[in-house]
């Protein structure tokens, strides 16, 4: 019964012609994809997967996305407190075994902070989470300018609005001697205050 089967099946086969259409999402093949395919077919490949012809550039190399392109006055990114204990390590690393490939002394950077006990951990931890803060702060501002610039709002041009809101902040600050930082934390600190206050009253 099974060599019948297997039999019927290589019939079947041998005379299914398959839509081209198929292999190509819906997209007709090129005259040159599908004699490929139909080669492969015959060479007794299945029915071979190409890319959509939309993906293929001249001479048959597929085309390559576009990279998008950063911003140059995008602030620098934080760095994690293992790229921060990298950053110290590395050298002694690379003292130790001037042998080691690239991929060895990250390995090496790798083992020996999952080894690292608390103290040294916590030293690259605060790191980190003062970068974060700095990458956080450095990102709002950053945002806020880009918003301002799809606004129509040019920087360095004081708006009546603008001044109005800028005022009573200098006064405040140059009264109390504070720096502005200090007072924009402090702003910060109070809207996080009203928003979980009411998140804990609409838990109740």
């Amino acid at each position: 019964m099974a060599e019948e089967d297997k039999k019927r099946y290589e019939i079947e086969m041998a005379n299914y012609i398959s839509s081209p259409m198929m292999a190509y999402g819906g997209v007709a093949p090129t005259a040159a994809a599908a004699a490929a395919a139909a080669a492969g077919m015959a060479r007794g490949g299945g029915l071979m997967m190409a890319p959509p012809p939309d993906a293929v550039g001249p001479g048959g190399r597929r085309r390559r996305r576009k990279k998008k392109m950063k911003d140059p006055n995008a602030p620098k990114r934080c760095m994690s407190a293992f790229f921060w204990y990298s950053q110290d390590e590395r050298s002694k690393v690379r003292a130790a075994n001037p042998d080691f490939a690239v991929g060895d002394i990250a390995k090496e950077l790798g083992r020996r902070w999952s080894e690292a006990e608390g103290p040294v951990r916590e030293k690259y931890e605060k790191l980190a989470a003062e970068d974060r803060a700095r990458y956080d702060k450095a990102k709002r501002l950053y945002q806020q300018k880009l918003r301002d610039e799809q606004n129509g709002i040019v920087p360095g041009a004081s708006t009546s609005a603008a001044a109005a809101t800028a005022a009573p902040v200098a006064a405040a600050a140059n009264a109390a001697a504070v720096p502005i930082d200090d007072l924009e934390e402090e702003e910060l600190a109070e809207e996080e205050l009203i928003e979980s206050e009411e998140e804990s009253e609409g838990d109740d």
